[in-house]
């Protein structure tokens, strides 16, 4: 909490500044998803039921083939988070 209230100190925003644009992060990813799904469609499931597996590997790949780092996004991370994600738009919509 103390560290919170040094970061909050230093940077002048908000908690729920930071609490909205975290929420605004998962529905951009969300729709990301949603939207990948939608257009490639096939191995990727559809709009409703993305495959997160299919992603994660295509993910991988691709970061492989870029030469970008994947430190700190580990399987379960990328799967929590595009779970999460897919969450928070099922929350907005109802």
């Amino acid at each position: 909490l103390y560290q919170v209230g040094l970061e909050l100190s230093k940077n002048k925003r908000g908690l729920h500044r930071k609490e909205d644009e975290r929420d605004n992060t998962d529905k951009l990813i969300g729709l990301l998803v949603k939207l990948l799904s939608k257009k490639i469609g096939h191995s990727y499931g559809n709009v409703h039921k993305p495959v997160i597996a299919t992603i994660y590997n295509d993910l991988v790949k691709l970061a492989e083939d870029e030469k970008i780092s994947m430190t700190g996004m580990s399987k379960s991370t990328i799967y929590k988070k595009i779970g999460d994600s897919l969450l928070a738009l099922e929350y907005e919509s109802e």
